[in-house]
């Protein structure tokens, strides 16, 4: 992906050391604040690439 620039934002890495309070016991998904916890990382990594799109004038 890197070759061809394109953005990771990996949850997986993010979500891992919190699991246990941001996921359901017992379960695959996530508790409604787990879930604010990931889209707010989202958003973050969305605002990221939107900024260096401007200061750098790539497409995204």
């Amino acid at each position: 992906m890197f070759e061809h620039s394109v953005a990771i934002d990996d949850l997986y890495a993010f979500a891992l050391p919190q699991l246990s309070k941001i996921q359901r016991p017992a379960d695959v998904h996530f508790s409604p604040e787990g879930s604010e916890v990931l889209a707010r990382q989202v958003a973050e990594s969305i605002r990221q690439a939107l900024s260096a799109c401007r200061i750098g004038g790539g497409a995204v």
